[in-house]
């Protein structure tokens, strides 16, 4: 994010009326509405879409003698509150992540799930960074190796670790399965691909549904679901209220759980979560998915240092 403030205040953001400018060939129109000249003032400010997103935050600025949309980011960096700056610059970042969307795969939202899915991506980020600061104090102690380790389940207890790979702009996502029992033994992988998907969050949360519809399948009844998304796994646990876009997964990811009472699903640390993330990782054919029953030869060093003691 602070990438795009830099550009935005450095009017460096390629809106159409710039590239047109340049001598760039294309549509000039914004592509939110289709009503008027794509300039910075009117895809963040005057474009229907960018005023749905900013009612929805409780934002409201009188643009009308405004005329450098840089200069009033840069005055409001200097004047406001860190609260505001950081409601202004998420807003912002969400409405042209949005515009981008829409031009690169016609992709198109509200304004309401627009912000509530650049919030989620926000509080995701704060609560990566207290996590790490935490770590950095305690980096040489043995508590914080546990804490980045992966740990096996009790015995007569199994774990699935799930992870999504998703980049914007793709067309599809992937998603990464390892069974393992409380001896760490690799029982099962899996990844497999599906068609694209708005953002990482809603891969997260179709990648916990796939795990929890495959252990379904199986035999193995008393398993933890372990995910490196904290949002999902909040939402699923009913500590975090999850955006519309959402909701149809993990709707489904609490059905499963229902139904499967011995069945829970925990938040994990990333550095705890390599193996899914190593599987979600392998080339796979789209709506297809590959079953592993050894790990993949480069994932042997990573499965081996999970159960080790040192």
């Amino acid at each position: 994010m602070r990438i795009f403030v830099w550009h935005f205040c450095r009017n460096n953001l390629p809106v159409r009326y710039k590239l047109r400018d340049k001598g760039v060939i294309l549509p000039i129109t914004c592509p939110m509405c289709n009503t008027d000249v794509e300039h910075l003032l009117h895809v963040f400010f005057d474009c229907c879409f960018a005023q749905s997103c900013w009612q929805h935050v409780g934002l409201n600025y009188d643009m009308s003698e405004v005329y450098s949309a840089p200069e009033w980011l840069l005055n409001k960096l200097q004047e406001s509150a860190q609260d505001e700056i950081l409601k202004i610059c998420t807003t912002l970042h969400g409405i042209w992540f949005w515009r981008n969307k829409k031009i690169w795969g016609n992709k198109t939202t509200t304004g309401a799930i627009a912000m509530g899915n650049s919030f989620l991506h926000v509080k995701e980020w704060k609560d990566a960074k207290i996590n790490n600061s935490g770590s950095e104090k305690q980096q040489h102690s043995d508590t914080n190796y546990n804490l980045q380790k992966w740990t096996p389940p009790e015995v007569g207890m199994y774990k699935v670790n799930v992870d999504a790979s998703w980049f914007p702009g793709a067309e599809t996502f992937s998603i990464g399965m390892v069974l393992r029992d409380s001896a760490g033994c690799f029982i099962e992988g899996r990844s497999l691909t599906l068609q694209d998907t708005e953002d990482v969050l809603e891969a997260e949360s179709i990648g916990v549904r796939e795990a929890l519809s495959w252990v379904m399948s199986r035999t193995e009844r008393k398993v933890i679901v372990e995910t490196d998304s904290k949002s999902t796994a909040d939402a699923i646990n009913g500590q975090l209220e999850y955006v519309t876009k959402v909701g149809h997964s993990i709707d489904q990811c609490i059905h499963f759980l229902r139904l499967m009472p011995d069945v829970s699903v925990k938040h994990i640390r990333k550095q705890a979560n390599r193996v899914a993330h190593g599987l979600a990782r392998l080339p796979c054919m789209i709506n297809c998915f590959n079953v592993f029953t050894f790990p993949p030869t480069h994932l042997v060093e990573i499965c081996m240092l999970d159960v080790s003691f040192e």
